[in-house]
């Protein structure tokens, strides 16, 4: 804008105040100005420059529009979580049709449907997946993910909104943020502060006395035992790095007997032991019995290769007592490699000094694998299909890595976390060839993504699960032609 503009502008009544209130409370990201000109909400950024063409003013750094508030009237978010691996996501409800939509969720790739608020799903249908274990369900529950937002708070919120009346707004989201915080709730309390900010931005009173709540009930309910516990996670972290891992964590409580998670599942969250006992279990295929690698007891950590990597889980692991945990579930690391960059590797070297899955099988002299793998140098087709074994996207070559009766490894150039993170779980139809006594012989293989590794410096290793074993015999010819043994992971 130049200075005309800018003077146009400056005649118009324009408020002041802060964008939120920083984590930790130590940096100031600065501060906003909203005006209100005629239909249009613009949104200044504000900063204090000492140089300004616009003489004895603020500094304006940039102007940018933000789509007028009665365009949010209208529109109902609402949380949904996916059956298999507990993640959250928020959907635009009036995108959803009365009869229900399907979604697949971005991180374990499964499909469900989902319903608006007040169409409740009819009897016998649902996910296209099997019905999640009761242990996934009881892990959402007590202080987990956020509840699901009721349809008459949803209907009130809407009615306010619709009426335009910014006290009332100011009121009643006020009245719900104190609500949800005061059960501990900060995800919907923080939400609805949000949306207190755009739909009521000049309630300046409330939005201070939000912050003020939210914040308050959140020194209160710091669970002193937990820090300790983990004090040298906590102590590596920078102030605001300890507050949003904290609070990013999600309690679970499991019942004695009852499995977090079985071997082979869609689970990526990275759990923290508070209470109790649970043992993991390594199931040896070649003689059909189960073996303890662990005891986890207070002060423990698990499941960190599903959660820093793209992989199902490599173990099982029960509740042998009534256990308590907190857990972080992966998405999040996507998230703090914008905000904070510093709490991921800070994290994973604290993991580190636990064992993980694959030195404890090692120690107990067994093997991961039902089956052999062999080091090849073979050129691949790969075709991506849906749920129902239709090719979706474009077929492409790969070079494998290694084969064996029961999978095969090829690699692949991936960049980015959600791009191998959409892999997981995703079925392919594999064709490849070799040459044997001057014949080409074609082989074609339907299988399941069960583990991406990225490399974004060189080529990911992408680890396939067949849906049904290779043929001993074509084993045999592969290994005759190019095949290798390897010890390698």
């Amino acid at each position: 804008a130049g200075r005309q503009e800018l003077e146009k502008l400056w005649d118009h009544r324009i408020f002041s105040m802060p964008r939120r209130r920083p984590t930790g409370f130590e940096k100031t990201e600065g501060l906003f100005t909203i005006c209100k000109n005629i239909d249009k909400l613009l949104v200044l950024s504000f900063v204090q420059a000492p140089e300004n063409p616009v003489a004895n003013r603020p500094g304006f750094c940039r102007l940018t529009a933000t789509r007028p508030a009665a365009l949010h009237l209208r529109e109902s978010f609402m949380i949904v979580k996916c059956p298999t691996c507990q993640a959250d996501y928020q959907i635009n409800e009036s995108k959803i049709p009365p009869r229900g939509a399907y979604t697949r969720c971005r991180n374990c790739q499964t499909r469900f449907k989902i319903y608006a608020t007040g169409s409740p799903p009819p009897s016998g249908t649902g996910s296209d997946s099997p019905a999640p274990q009761q242990a996934s369900a009881d892990l959402a529950k007590p202080g987990g993910a956020p509840p699901e937002v009721s349809a008459d708070e949803e209907h009130n919120i809407q009615e306010a909104l619709a009426s335009g009346d910014q006290e009332a707004i100011g009121r009643l989201l006020l009245d719900l943020i104190v609500q949800h915080a005061g059960q501990h709730n900060f995800a919907r309390a923080e939400a609805l502060r949000d949306q207190l900010y755009e739909a009521a931005p000049l309630a300046l009173s409330e939005i201070v006395k939000a912050n003020e709540v939210i914040d308050e009930q959140k020194s209160q309910s710091i669970d002193s035992g937990h820090m300790e516990m983990f004090g040298g996670l906590y102590e590596s972290l920078e102030s605001d790095e300890a507050s949003e891992l904290y609070y990013a964590m999600k309690k679970a409580s499991i019942p004695a007997g009852q499995p977090v998670f079985e071997t082979g599942q869609y689970n990526s969250n990275l759990y923290f032991v508070k209470s109790g006992s649970l043992k993991m279990l390594h199931h040896e295929p070649k003689k059909q019995r189960e073996i303890v690698l662990k005891e986890l007891r207070a002060g423990s950590v698990f499941n960190m290769e599903a959660f820093f990597s793209f992989t199902v889980t490599p173990c099982a692991v029960i509740a042998v007592s009534d256990s308590e945990t907190r857990y972080l579930q992966q998405p999040l690391l996507d998230r703090w490699q914008q905000k904070f960059p510093g709490i991921e590797p800070k994290l994973s070297s604290f993991c580190r000094q636990f064992e993980d899955v694959r030195a404890l099988v090692k120690k107990a002299g067994v093997d991961l694998r039902s089956s052999p793998r062999y080091l090849v140098s073979m050129r691949a087709v790969v075709q991506l299909l849906d749920a129902y074994g239709k090719p979706v996207k474009n077929p492409f070559k790969v070079s494998l890595f290694d084969i064996s009766i029961g999978g095969v490894s090829f690699g692949l150039k991936l960049t980015r976390r959600q791009e191998t993170a959409g892999l997981l779980g995703q079925h392919l139809l594999m064709q490849t060839g070799y040459v044997l006594d001057g014949k080409k012989q074609k082989v074609s293989q339907k299988g399941r993504i069960i583990a991406a590794h990225l490399q974004p410096f060189g080529e990911s290793s992408v680890h396939v699960k067949f849906e049904q074993p290779l043929p001993e015999e074509t084993m045999a010819e592969i290994k005759k032609v190019s095949g290798h043994p390897t010890d390698g992971p």
